[in-house]
């Protein structure tokens, strides 16, 4: 008995730390291309738009998108490996945001319902911010919808597991929308500007970064490994949340 816990526990070490080399050169990559990116906005004589955070299919949203690409092959692993369709409603997800990226769906979309508006867009922003949002709305509402069916009908492990990529989606739409947002309803001088740009998108990348690497860890270890992200925070808010008398 106490060999193979032993042996378990080893695995589960192994499992950690393979996840987290991953994690590793996935934010080393990321930090590259934030450091290209700014070398290539301070100097222009690089004239590179694809080295560009901002830049429509230029290299560093093609990384993303291998990055979703992976993301939605290891929650179809899991859906195989575990026996369970639930998984495969978060890959549904990823495979959308894996064609957003390439086909600019949002954007494109997005552009043709601003153009049947004609209203007075608030907080300073354009017809195209609102037509963008409505359409990411949308597909938000039908995506999560499936995930919610998989949610109740799904076995336990898989509701742990939702709650950390809910966790994870949280801090993607954080970036990808209100600080998105914020930067085009606000005027800068172009010192923030640059600063928000890296803010934005670079966050977003990060936020990837962790997403595959929470489904890499997941995909490796024990179907009832008792670690959970968001049961780390909710022991984080608990421990700095201040006393009541």
């Amino acid at each position: 008995m106490s060999t193979c816990t032993t042996s378990s526990g080893r695995g589960a070490n192994l499992h950690a730390k393979s996840a987290s080399l991953l994690l590793c050169l996935l934010l080393i990559a990321d930090i590259a291309f934030i450091a290209i990116h700014s070398i290539n906005y301070l100097f222009p004589f690089l004239e590179n738009p694809l080295l560009s955070l901002e830049q429509d299919g230029g290299y560093p949203e093609l990384y993303e998108s291998v990055k979703w690409f992976w993301i939605s092959l290891l929650f179809v692993y899991l859906a195989v490996h575990r026996r369970s369709f639930s998984y495969c409603t978060w890959g549904l997800l990823f495979v959308y945001l894996l064609f957003d990226d390439a086909l600019g769906i949002h954007e494109n979309v997005g552009a043709l319902i601003a153009g049947r508006l004609s209203i007075a867009p608030p907080l300073g922003l354009r017809l195209q911010d609102l037509g963008e949002l409505a359409v990411s709305g949308t597909a938000g509402l039908v995506f999560f919808s499936l995930i919610l069916w998989a949610y109740i009908s799904g076995p336990r492990t898989f509701r742990k597991i939702t709650h950390d990529m809910l966790l994870l989606t949280a801090a993607l739409a954080f970036f990808g929308a209100f600080v998105d947002m914020a930067h085009e309803a606000i005027q800068m001088e172009w010192e923030l500007e640059a600063v928000m740009v890296v803010i934005e998108d670079g966050g977003e990348m990060a936020v990837a970064s962790f997403m595959l690497w929470y489904a890499f860890l997941t995909s490796i270890r024990d179907e009832n490994a008792a670690a959970y992200l968001i049961d780390s925070a909710r022991t984080a808010l608990k421990k700095h949340a201040p006393e009541s008398r």
